[in-house]
């Protein structure tokens, strides 16, 4: 009986220290997204390390996710039979990597979930305050022209170009579309009072990042996230359906929806109008609508989007497509399937916890507008900061489970 609690001693010493350790990881947040954004592929693997002892003592986690997550992983392993993208390097296999991310990510959503509350509510306070601290240092060096950040890159003996600098703070813009809402949530949990203070400040950096560092779908993102959390928060469970809807159609239709709009000449209409850069989008995603038609079922194979030299510059921009073109008509399935069920998850909340399925709603919708126009599916940094928003909810759930 005495071995039995000691053993339980050690596992809830062990568990301790997890929780502390994670709120420790949480408190590097601002540093990694305005420094090296890059960082935190590395910084939720290490949160997944650090989450074990919470696993080994709470032993929750959600079994559908991980399922679908093991199929996609499978599925690319299987397609790089015929993907003409090989790497010469093991460790650069895509999916190696992602194996690792994925298990990391969901190990550290786990255990933020596993927080006791008081802790939950200590990583509240550090997230909406280190977002606040970040955002005034990005609006401070935009305003500078990212002078504080070449200072500092001077310092460590790496200067670095004005219009890099400025590109490179820029990425900070993007950590704050999409934790702009569970720091929302923990600001308005902890006082509306207060809450308003770093509210304005993140959307101010996402602003400013926009106006002066040219980082334009952030800013989409969290207009189109407000949308979404607005309709969540006030109507409730019938809106996340159609997130729903709308998440799934995204991942179905999407090479349809382009060659349509070639067919019928919507696309031409729009080069007439839009910015260069968005000119640039329409061409790469009408490219790669047209490659998906040759092999729809199978797709082309993992990594298939960097063969096709300029017509595509290393990935299309666009995850929808990027994953029809990559991984076909099953990789689209499971992505529709993933989307689905984190849409149904909040609808399911909605009915008893409103602010917190509208908090993940504004989070989902800002991940997919920034995934639909910006980066490729499979960086790791940027797969580790949707692990990284799904886990900080995750935690103010913990903290706050009524309404």
């Amino acid at each position: 009986m005495s071995l039995a609690r000691e053993r339980g001693d050690r596992k809830a010493t062990a568990a301790r220290w997890s929780g502390h350790g994670l709120l420790f990881i949480l408190g590097w947040i601002p540093l990694v997204a305005y420094l090296a954004p890059l960082g935190f592929s590395p910084l939720v693997g290490l949160g997944g390390l650090i989450a074990v002892p919470l696993l080994i003592k709470d032993r929750r986690i959600d079994l559908w996710p991980l399922v679908i997550l093991a199929l996609v992983l499978a599925w690319m392993t299987l397609s790089y039979l015929w993907s003409p993208f090989h790497s010469s390097k093991l460790p650069n296999a895509i999916a190696l990597k992602l194996l690792f991310q994925i298990a990391g990510g969901l190990s550290m959503v786990a255990g933020l979930a596993a927080l006791p509350p008081h802790l939950a509510r200590r990583g509240a306070v550090i997230l909406a305050v280190g977002l606040a601290l970040l955002s005034l240092l990005l609006i401070v060096d935009a305003l500078a022209g990212a002078g504080i950040y070449q200072a500092l890159k001077v310092m460590i003996g790496q200067p670095i170009r004005p219009d890099l600098a400025r590109r490179n703070i820029a990425g900070a813009a993007y950590a704050l579309a999409l934790l702009f809402w569970p720091a929302a949530q923990a600001a308005s949990r902890l006082d509306w009072r207060v809450a308003i203070v770093p509210l304005a400040l993140m959307a101010g950096g996402v602003l400013a990042a926009e106006r002066l560092l040219g980082a334009d779908a952030p800013l989409y993102a969290l207009i189109a996230g407000a949308g979404v959390w607005l309709a969540v928060r006030w109507i409730g469970s019938a809106a996340a359906r159609l997130l729903l809807a709308l998440g799934v159609a995204l991942f179905t239709l999407a090479p349809l929806l382009i060659l349509e709009s070639l067919r019928n000449g919507t696309i031409a209409k729009l080069h007439q109008h839009v910015a260069d850069s968005w000119a640039a989008r329409l061409d790469i995603w009408s490219f790669a609508a047209a490659m998906t038609a040759h092999h729809p079922l199978r797709g082309w194979g993992i990594d298939a989007s960097r063969t096709f030299g300029i017509a595509i510059p290393l990935h299309p921009h666009n995850a929808a497509l990027q994953i029809w073109l990559e991984l076909g008509a099953p990789g689209a399935a499971l992505a529709a399937a993933l989307t689905g069920w984190i849409a149904a998850t909040l609808a399911v909340l909605a009915r008893a916890n409103p602010s917190q399925a509208a908090a993940g709603a504004g989070a989902l919708t800002a991940y997919l507008i920034i995934g639909g126009i910006s980066f490729g599916v499979w960086q790791e940094w940027w797969v580790a900061l949707g692990f990284l928003t799904v886990a900080t909810l995750a935690m103010l759930r913990r903290a706050w489970p009524s309404a």
